[in-house]
């Protein structure tokens, strides 16, 4: 049901058009640590060892679902299913198009690691409640190592609710992502008044003791 809310609040703010956001996209590991203010982000390994060949997306983790999009530029179909290997994801029917992750809560930051990534017309789209927050051309972020890692954080307290992924045969080997903490939740003023009348009986029993 939350994973349904929030899609669907993603897609009406799509409607409204991108909104302006502060989203950096960094190939290096340093970078992308200090901008989460070094708290450790949780890692999903896909490797398994398992080929299943097709998988269904929301199969992987209660904290994110997986999907694949039709991409007008690289093809690929509509399917709530990805292409799954040993080792990796990726858009369903050939490893072409759109694999989408929606997030089950909000994200601060997130990062991916890929194989055979890097085309000049791939990319990466970030989404907030608001609809579109980012668009990047993963050419324009260099990676250091074969695994293609690259991650992203905002810089004035943005949001993430999903990422997609466009391109012609590539996959996604590995998953990081920081959860945002929750807000605190208010106390109601009356429960502030009767805490405060609770403390000043104690006062008074204490004063007629001594």
């Amino acid at each position: 049901m939350k994973n349904f809310l929030l899609t669907a609040a993603i897609a009406l703010g799509s409607m409204a058009g991108a909104a302006d956001a502060a989203v950096i996209g960094t190939g290096d590991y340093t970078t992308f640590f200090n901008g989460t203010g070094g708290v450790p982000v949780t890692i999903f390994d896909f490797f398994d060892d398992v080929d299943s060949g097709t998988r269904a997306g929301d199969s992987y983790s209660a904290a994110f679902t997986l999907s694949s999009k039709h991409s007008d530029t690289f093809g690929g179909s509509d399917s709530s299913d990805v292409s799954d290997s040993a080792y990796e994801v990726g858009p369903v029917g050939g490893y072409y198009g759109i694999l989408r992750i929606d997030f089950a809560q909000l994200v601060s930051a997130f990062a991916v690691q890929t194989y055979k990534f890097d085309g000049a017309a791939e990319q990466i789209r970030i989404y907030g409640l608001s609809g579109l927050l980012a668009s990047f051309n993963v050419a324009t972020i260099p990676t250091l190592d074969i695994t293609q890692f690259r991650g992203f954080f905002g810089t004035a307290g943005e949001h993430f609710a999903a990422v997609e992924l466009e391109g012609d045969f590539y996959s996604m080997a590995k998953l990081k992502y920081l959860f945002d903490e929750p807000a605190p939740v208010p106390v109601p003023a009356a429960g502030l008044m009767l805490a405060g009348a609770v403390a000043g009986l104690a006062g008074m029993r204490r004063r007629r003791k001594a």
